[in-house]
């Protein structure tokens, strides 16, 4: 039920389309989703699972008995490099559970730089740049999160990786 209430509640997936039945969509998405727990979980034993919620909007946070971290998508096409932290939008996440959950960047342009997350205490649990897009290829494609310098240039990228803050995974622990 990824981006369940849609860029600006316009619903991209049929999980978040506007209803005709005058039964909000918030609150039928909240059933979906605890319905798919209580499944899952209660009827199928499923309990290593772990529940992120990836939502723009807290009027669709289904409850933290259901949710192990909460997530948000960034797009910021306003960022010019600047590569910010992100701060007012990881607060948002943070204050949307009423008992603590990590909060995680699920998926994002601009990687936000360690330092200024550090510096901010913007601790996202992790990021996901989004992959290229269909249209063409090139460093100065719009269309080009990972590969190209529109969004993340080869040093910014770089740095993000070899930060002592940013766990990549030659350097996970063995399990």
């Amino acid at each position: 039920m990824h981006e369940a209430s849609g860029y600006k509640g316009d619903g991209w997936f049929w999980w978040g389309r506007t209803r005709t039945d005058g039964v909000p969509q918030a609150y039928a998405n909240i059933l979906l989703w605890r319905h798919m727990f209580d499944r899952l979980v209660h009827r199928h034993g499923l309990h290593n699972l772990i529940w992120v919620w990836n939502g723009q909007d807290p009027a669709w946070y289904p409850g933290d008995d259901v949710v192990d971290i909460v997530s948000h998508d960034i797009y910021d096409g306003s960022d010019n490099k600047t590569y910010g932290s992100q701060l007012a939008t990881y607060q948002q996440a943070m204050n949307t559970p009423v008992e603590r959950k990590p909060v995680a960047l699920s998926e994002n342009s601009f990687i936000p730089d360690p330092d200024k997350i550090a510096a901010d205490k913007a601790w996202w649990l992790w990021f996901m740049v989004w992959n290229d897009g269909d249209g063409p290829a090139g460093v100065t494609s719009p269309n080009n999160f990972w590969t190209g310098e529109y969004y993340n240039t080869d040093a910014h990228k770089r740095k993000v990786y070899s930060h002592p803050n940013v766990i990549t995974l030659d350097k996970l622990p063995r399990f």
